[in-house]
């Protein structure tokens, strides 16, 4: 019906023929082969065009099967597509929130940065004070791990170690806990203000700060997105196996996807947290003058014509007679040039 739709006139009376071999995939996959063993048997030469109702339907009914199959997968696909779609709308996202965040004015990069350092910071709490005894906290590692991250003074690893003491009951213990991520917070906000003005004085620049961050956010973005298109491509070729498990391959790509898809966004998170304190801040430096820059003096190369001429005078480049090939060795040998030195 389409192929007629699109040959035909709109409207206009007439007839259309459909011609289809016997070869072609359609009949191949349903059922040419019992009619090309009833035109053997029958002894019809393979030129001869079968009209007949029942192969009509047949075809028909064929493409009607070809078709729902061909949108069942279009449709398939499509699924597949829309959870990556998903992913790439939240990146999106917030790339555009930060490229469209003003660099001059740094508070809202600031802000995000140091909800990116207390989400690490807490993980690092829960991570080393999770059991219910107090008496197990490593609030040792808990300094150590911080200090990876910004500047800690050392005294503050006893004050920490007070605060640890303070837990005793399960309210205590989530007050203790709390107090630990907002004692540390206090000196990675106090870090990032210092270094903002560090990068303001070394460069000149109250605005630039802004745009050091700016870029180290979206770097981080870029790099890991790249990698997490990688590997979603790597999940979606071989999600299929999960079908011999009696799984279903788009569940299990929709949940293995989730799961990456927060492993990207932590990612992200720790590369800007670890890397943002640890910016190296460098005055540019003009190169000193040299001793004979200082005494105005400078060097300069010969002119062409200068240098011809001490070549050209008399043969003379060196202040040595020229030897001809042919003129006895002046090594006192008793041979031609040619012959001794000048072989």
């Amino acid at each position: 019906n389409q192929l007629r739709g699109r040959s035909g006139r709109q409207g206009d009376p007439g007839t259309t023929q459909f011609f289809v071999s016997l070869e072609d995939d359609l009949m191949r996959i349903f059922g040419g082969d019992r009619v090309k063993a009833l035109m053997t048997r029958m002894g019809l030469p393979d030129d001869l065009p079968i009209e007949n109702a029942m192969v009509s339907k047949s075809i028909a009914s064929a493409q009607r099967k070809v078709e729902g199959h061909h949108f069942d997968t279009r449709k398939h696909l499509l699924e597949y597509d829309d959870v990556l779609n998903k992913h790439r709308e939240v990146v999106y996202r917030k790339r555009l929130e930060i490229l469209d965040a003003p660099a001059g004015d740094a508070a809202d990069l600031k802000r995000r940065v140091l909800e990116m350092v207390e989400s690490e910071v807490e993980q690092v709490v829960l991570f080393h004070t999770a059991g219910d005894d107090e008496n197990v906290w490593n609030i040792k590692e808990v300094y150590e791990v911080a200090g990876t991250i910004f500047p800690v003074p050392a005294d503050e690893r006893l004050r920490l170690e007070d605060i640890g003491r303070q837990a005793g009951d399960k309210a205590a213990d989530a007050h203790a806990r709390t107090r630990l991520i907002t004692h540390l917070m206090k000196h990675a906000t106090a870090a990032m203000d210092a270094l903002e003005a560090r990068v303001a004085e070394v460069s000149g620049d109250p605005a630039a700060f802004g745009a050091v961050v700016k870029n180290m956010l979206l770097r981080a973005i870029d790099t890991l997105w790249v990698e997490h298109l990688d590997a979603m491509e790597h999940l979606r070729t071989g999600i299929g196996l999960q079908g011999y498990g009696q799984r279903d391959p788009l569940v299990e790509y929709k949940r293995e996807s989730y799961r990456m898809f927060n492993q990207l966004m932590a990612a992200i998170s720790h590369d800007v947290v670890y890397g943002i304190y640890k910016i190296s801040i460098v005055r540019e430096s003009t190169a000193a003058p040299s001793l004979m820059e200082r005494q105005g003096l400078r060097l300069s190369a010969p002119s062409k014509s200068a240098a011809g001429q001490v070549a050209t005078e008399g043969g003379e480049a060196n202040g040595e007679p020229k030897v001809g090939r042919n003129d006895p060795c002046p090594c006192g040998s008793g041979k031609k040039y040619k012959k001794c030195h000048g072989a």
